[in-house]
């Protein structure tokens, strides 16, 4: 169905995030996902939700320099 490419353990959430790449058909949001990932050799499933993905884009990012 598809493959986690990232993960990581979230402080805020308490849980673990990814960002993954999913089969043609499974990327609206909302849709639940099961994935499984390989710990210390230990197999685990999971359930996932997908999400819209956000980036963070600040202001200073995209602002015109002062003084030209």
């Amino acid at each position: 169905m598809g493959k986690a490419t990232s993960t990581a353990w979230s402080l805020v959430l308490k849980k673990l995030i990814a960002l993954a790449s999913v089969e043609r058909g499974q990327e609206k949001s909302g849709t639940r996902l099961e994935f499984e990932y390989t710990m210390q050799a230990v197999r685990h499933r999971v359930g996932a939700r997908v999400v819209p993905l956000l980036f963070f884009n600040p202001p200073r990012k995209t602002a015109t320099p002062a003084g030209g």
